[in-house]
């Protein structure tokens, strides 16, 4: 098996485990719908080769957004960078997802060492990174491009720590974090304010309710 078909293969291996999260994220009434190269498939061959989306997800009112994927090894897990494809093949410079990504969306993982899942993982908003790429690579973006050492292409690395946090709609580290946050719309400070806010209380409606000897329920805390 070549290096492309083995790609190809783990991809297909880590999509369960990509679907599992969107049901969480997106509820599970969704429908998702991948593109796949296929003569009897032309529209979703079409939107994977020129348009670089990977997935169409519909929600139950018909609407629908667009998702490009990307699963990384655990060994690459040290680099934490995004990486923005710019030649599919540097050589022919043949144009790759820098020229014509139109997702609105990317999956951005790094698969744990079972290959059971992800040890991190982001959902990242392509406008608002392109916003911000535009500004960090004014001048000659070629001068910061890497060679793929394992292909004929070349891309672009971008720490996922120089990443503005309003670029990304969901943001899961399992090594530090027990859950994902939500983080569109949000900064750190503003989470964990609210986060503290609600513990908070929740030991006053114990303590109250210790006084009283009843029971915790559900309308005691969002009342």
């Amino acid at each position: 098996m070549g290096k492309w078909e083995e790609d190809i293969a783990f991809d297909r291996q880590m999509q369960p485990y990509i679907d599992e999260i969107y049901y969480r994220l997106f509820g599970k009434d969704i429908i998702i719908d991948r593109s796949i190269v296929s003569e009897s498939e032309i529209r979703k061959s079409f939107l994977d080769k020129e348009f670089s989306i990977d997935t169409t997800i519909f929600f139950e009112n018909q609407s629908f957004i667009t998702i490009q994927e990307k699963s990384r090894r655990s060994c690459y897990l040290g680099f934490n960078d995004f990486t923005f494809e710019y030649y599919s093949n540097r050589f022919s410079l043949k144009k790759g997802q820098w020229f014509k990504l139109a997702s609105q969306l990317f999956f951005y993982g790094y698969v744990n060492e079972n290959e059971t899942g992800y040890t991190k993982f982001y959902l990242i908003d392509i406008v608002r990174l392109r916003l911000f790429l535009s500004k960090k690579t004014q001048g000659s973006i070629t001068k910061k491009l890497k060679k793929n050492t394992k292909r004929a292409s070349n891309f672009l690395p971008i720490k996922f720590d120089e990443i503005p946090e309003d670029c990304f709609l969901v943001s899961f580290d399992s090594l530090n974090e027990i859950f994902p946050k939500i983080l569109f719309g949000y900064n750190k400070q503003q989470f964990f304010d609210e986060l503290q806010s609600l513990d908070e209380r929740l030991k006053q409606i114990e303590e109250k309710l210790a006084i009283q000897n009843k029971p915790l329920n559900l309308g005691d805390v969002i009342g």
